[in-house]
């Protein structure tokens, strides 16, 4: 199934989940997709672990996979730019 690798940074991370919807938009393209995530790091990326101070945390990012929902999806080329919106509910 065609997925988009994307970042979340760390101060929306406690709110993503497996599962958690997402809308997809791919340039060139006119139709907005349906996504959901389905992977996320359990590791953060770019700064090291060691060398965090509490301003530096806000700089971490964890690789995330959202998987598109729509069975169109499969016909997009693989590489082009995607812009992904996360879809929290309300606690």
């Amino acid at each position: 199934a065609p997925f988009a690798r994307v970042h979340v940074p760390t101060p929306i991370r406690a709110q993503v989940r497996i599962g958690t919807p997402a809308t997809l938009r791919v340039d060139g393209v006119d139709k907005t997709f349906k996504g959901q995530v389905r992977f996320i790091a359990s590791e953060a990326e770019f700064t090291p672990y060691y060398s965090l101070t509490t301003a530096d945390r806000s700089k971490l990012s964890f690789l995330t996979e959202v998987v598109f929902d729509d069975a169109e999806a499969a016909a997009l080329p693989t590489g082009v730019p995607v812009d992904v919106t996360l879809e929290f509910s309300s606690p």
